[in-house]
C-alpha cells in the first residue's frame, strides 16, 4: 500500500505538471480553467460520489461509516479549538481568518476524493465521502462564518444542500440505504464521468499554482505554522484518532489520505469574497500543496512504523 501510495502522489503530481506546462503554453487560460472547474465541481466530482455509494448496505459498512463520522467530527472540533488558540490574536484580519481556514480545511474535493481512489479504487471512496458530507458541514458555517460573519443560518444551511456534491451525497445515500441500484446504462455514464476526475482536478491545480503569485516575504511565521498544522500536526492527531474509535484496513487508509491532504483553494475565493488582502491565503495553498508531496508519504511511513 504504500509503495502504491508513493507512486500514485507522484503520478498526481505529474499531472500537476501538466496543468503547469498547459498554463504556459496558454493551452489553458484563466476562462477556460473557471470552466473546466465548474464541470468538475457541477458533474465530475457528483458523478464519482454516486457511484461510490452503489454497493450493498451491510451492519458492518453501517458500522464502520459511523465511525469514520465520528472520528471526523471529533478532529473538526479539536483543530478549530487549537487553531482559534494559535491565530486568535493576530491583530491582521486576513491573516488570521486564512490561518484558522487553511490549518483546519483540507482538500477534500480536488485532491482527497482523486488520491483515495487511485489508491484504493471505489471502496475507498466510500468513506471518503463521509469524510466530505462532514467537511460540508463544517466548512459551510464554521469555515464561511469566519469570512462572512453577518450571513444568516439559513443562507449557511442554503450554502450547504445547494452544493453539486451535498447533492450527490443525498442521492447517493437515498440509492445506498433503499438498496436501489442504478441502470447499467446510466451506471457506466457515471462511471466513465468519475474516471475523469484525478487527471482534471490535477490539471486545474496545476494551472491555479504556475498562476499563483507566491510572495517571498508572505512565506511568515503565520504561514508557516497554517502549513505546519494542516500538513503534519493535524494528520497526527487525526491518525491516533482514527485508531483510538478502532479504524482499521480501507476505511482507515482512506479516513487518513483525506485528513493528510493539504489546504483548500476555497480559502483564497472566500478572502477574495470579503474583499480581503490574499497573500496569506495563496501563500498557505501553494506552499501546503506542494509541501504534500513529501508529508502524505511522511504521515503514512509514520503510521507504518507505529501500528
Amino acid at each position: 500500500m504504500f509503495t502504491t501510495l508513493i507512486s500514485q502522489i507522484f503520478i498526481m503530481f505529474l499531472l500537476m505538471g501538466f496543468g503547469v506546462l498547459a498554463s504556459k503554453l496558454k493551452i489553458i487560460r484563466r476562462e477556460s480553467s473557471d470552466d473546466l472547474t465548474a464541470l468538475l465541481i457541477n458533474i465530475i466530482s457528483p458523478a464519482l460520489i454516486v457511484m461510490a455509494l452503489q454497493r450493498p448496505i451491510t451492519d458492518d459498512i453501517l458500522h464502520i461509516i459511523f465511525l469514520v463520522g465520528l472520528g471526523v467530527v471529533a478532529i473538526y472540533l479539536i483543530e478549530i479549538v487549537i487553531s482559534h488558540l494559535t491565530f486568535s490574536k493576530l491583530s491582521n484580519i486576513d491573516s488570521r481568518r486564512s490561518a484558522i481556514f487553511a490549518s483546519v480545511y483540507n482538500n477534500v474535493g480536488f485532491i482527497g476524493i482523486p488520491l483515495v481512489s487511485a489508491v484504493i479504487g471505489q471502496d475507498g471512496v466510500l468513506y471518503a465521502v463521509i469524510s466530505m458530507i462532514v467537511y460540508n458541514i463544517f466548512c459551510w458555517t464554521h469555515g464561511s462564518s469566519l469570512f462572512q460573519p453577518d450571513l444568516s443560518f439559513g443562507d449557511r444551511i442554503r450554502s450547504i444542500f445547494l452544493n453539486p456534491n451535498v447533492i450527490a451525497i443525498i442521492i447517493g445515500l437515498c440509492l445506498f440505504f433503499t438498496s436501489t441500484n442504478i441502470p447499467s446504462i446510466i451506471g457506466n455514464t457515471l462511471t466513465y464521468l468519475g474516471n475523469a476526475n484525478t487527471p482534471l482536478s490535477m490539471l486545474i491545480i496545476g494551472f491555479t499554482l504556475a498562476n499563483a503569485r507566491l510572495k517571498k516575504e508572505t512565506f511568515n511565521k503565520t504561514v508557516l505554522t497554517s502549513v505546519l498544522y494542516r500538513n503534519i500536526v493535524f494528520p497526527l492527531l487525526s491518525m491516533l484518532v482514527f485508531k483510538l474509535i478502532g479504524l482499521e484496513g480501507i476505511n482507515y487508509t482512506a479516513s487518513l489520505l483525506i485528513a493528510a491532504c493539504p489546504a483548500p483553494s476555497l480559502v483564497v475565493i472566500f478572502t477574495i469574497q470579503a474583499k480581503g488582502n490574499t497573500d496569506d491565503a495563496v501563500a498557505e495553498v501553494g506552499l501546503s500543496t506542494l509541501f504534500s508531496l513529501i508529508s502524505i508519504p511522511f504521515i503514512f511511513a509514520i503510521s507504518n512504523f507505529l501500528f
